[in-house]
C-alpha cells in the first residue's frame, strides 16, 4: 500500500517492486502532490503499463485538464459509485490487454519482416550471383581473344564508373543516373566489345590500318554483341540485366552529332550508359599503344575528347571528364601495366559493391 507520506520517488520503486497494472490515486493528498506521483509512474511506461485513474473530489475543468496533461487514463469524481468504478476499472482492464495483444502483434510482425528482408536479401545474393557468373563467363570469352583486352576492360570499368558515379542525381534529368546504375554501368561495361568473339583473327589481330572492307567487317562487332546479348536475354528471360549491356555493346561507337555506327543516333537517341561507355573507351585507346601508332599522353588525350564535346561526345559527360580528369590519369597509370585477368577483377569489384574498388583505394 502506497501511504499519503509517500514521495513520487517512493511511489516509483513501489511500482517497479509490484508492476501494478492500475493504480487509484487521490491529487488532493495533504503532504505529497498528486499531479508529480502520476507523472511519475507514467514515465516508467516503457518499463510497463500501468494506467492512473485519479479518484477526486475536485470537479474543476482545470484540475482535470492537468491531470490528463500529466498521464492520468481517467478522473472520477468523489463519491463514486462502486458500480461506476468497477466498471472503469473492468474498462482499462481491457485496454491494458488490448495494449499488450497489440505490443505482442508488433513484435511478431517486426519478426516476420525480419524474416522476409532476410529471405529477400538471400534471393538478391543469389541473383547477383547469376548475373556474376555470367559476366565472368563472357567476360573470360573476350579476354581470351586479345592478351590486352583484360587491361583495357578493367580501364574502361573504372572510367565508366568515375563517369557513371558523377551523374548520380545528376541536376540534369536526362543525365541523371540512380545509384544502381552507377553501379552496373562498370560492371556491364566490360562486355561493350563482345562482339569482336564474331571477327575474324586476320582482322581483328592485324598489326597494321585496316582497308575499307576490314573496318566495316570490324564495325559489325556492336551489332554481334548487340545479338549475343539480346537472344541470351530471349533465351533467360532472368538474365535481363544483359539489356543493359547489349545497349552498350551496340551504342558505344555512336556520336553525339550522329556521325557514328551502326545506327548513327544523335544526341539524347543514344543510350545514357553507351554514351559513358564511348567516352570511356576513347580516353583508354588513345592512351595506350597500337601497333600502328604509340599511345598518346593523358593530357593530349584530354584536349582531343574536350575538341570533341558536342560532336563526338555528350557535352555534360565531356564536363564531367574535365572535372575528373586526375582520377582518370591515377587509373591510367595503375592499370598501365595491369596483370589482373579482368574475369578477377569483375568478381572483386562485385564482392565489395564498389564502382571502381582500385580507386578508391589510392
Amino acid at each position: 500500500m502506497i501511504e499519503e507520506s509517500d514521495g513520487s520517488d517512493s511511489v516509483s520503486e513501489h511500482c517497479i517492486k509490484f508492476r501494478p497494472d492500475i493504480v487509484l490515486l487521490d491529487i488532493g493528498l495533504p503532504r505529497v502532490d498528486g499531479f508529480s506521483i502520476c507523472r511519475s509512474i507514467k514515465r516508467m511506461d516503457r518499463i510497463f503499463p500501468c494506467a492512473v485513474l485519479i479518484i477526486s473530489g475536485r470537479s474543476s475543468n482545470r484540475d482535470m485538464e492537468l491531470a490528463i496533461d500529466q498521464g492520468a487514463d481517467d478522473y472520477l469524481v468523489k463519491p463514486i459509485d462502486p458500480t461506476t468504478l468497477l466498471a472503469r476499472l473492468q474498462l482499462h482492464e481491457k485496454l491494458i490487454d488490448a495494449r499488450e495483444a497489440a505490443r505482442h502483434y508488433s513484435s511478431e510482425l517486426n519478426n516476420q519482416s525480419s524474416r522476409l528482408t532476410d529471405v529477400i536479401e538471400s534471393r538478391y545474393q543469389e541473383q547477383q550471383a547469376i548475373q556474376d557468373a555470367a559476366i565472368f563467363t563472357l567476360a573470360k570469352v573476350a579476354e581470351s581473344r586479345d592478351n590486352e583486352t583484360g587491361n583495357h576492360l578493367i580501364r574502361i570499368s573504372e572510367f565508366s564508373g568515375v563517369l557513371a558515379s558523377a551523374l548520380v542525381d545528376h541536376p540534369d534529368a536526362s543525365r541523371r543516373l540512380s545509384s544502381a546504375e552507377s553501379l552496373s554501368i562498370p560492371r556491364l561495361s566490360t562486355l561493350h566489345d563482345i562482339g569482336k568473339v564474331g571477327i575474324p583473327d586476320s582482322i581483328l589481330l592485324k598489326p597494321g590500318k585496316l582497308d575499307a572492307e576490314e573496318w566495316r567487317i570490324m564495325q559489325s562487332h556492336t551489332v554481334i554483341g548487340w545479338e549475343i546479348l539480346e537472344e541470351a536475354v530471349q533465351h533467360f528471360p532472368s538474365a535481363s540485366f544483359l539489356r543493359g549491356a547489349a545497349l552498350i555493346a551496340k551504342y558505344h561507337h555512336e556520336r553525339w552529332d550522329g556521325t557514328g555506327y551502326p545506327s548513327k543516333l544523335k544526341g539524347e537517341e543514344i543510350p545514357l550508359a553507351a554514351r559513358v561507355v564511348a567516352l570511356a573507351d576513347v580516353f583508354d585507346a588513345l592512351t595506350s599503344d597500337r601497333p600502328y601508332r604509340s599511345a598518346w599522353t593523358c593530357e593530349k588525350t584530354r584536349e582531343h575528347i574536350l575538341e570533341g564535346s558536342g560532336t563526338h561526345f555528350d557535352p555534360v559527360l565531356v564536363e564531367v571528364f574535365r572535372e575528373r580528369f586526375d582520377d582518370f590519369k591515377r587509373i591510367q597509370r595503375v592499370f598501365a601495366e595491369a596483370s589482373t585477368p579482368v574475369f578477377q577483377y569483375v568478381l572483386s569489384a562485385q564482392s565489395t559493391a564498389q564502382t571502381s574498388p582500385i580507386l578508391a583505394a589510392l
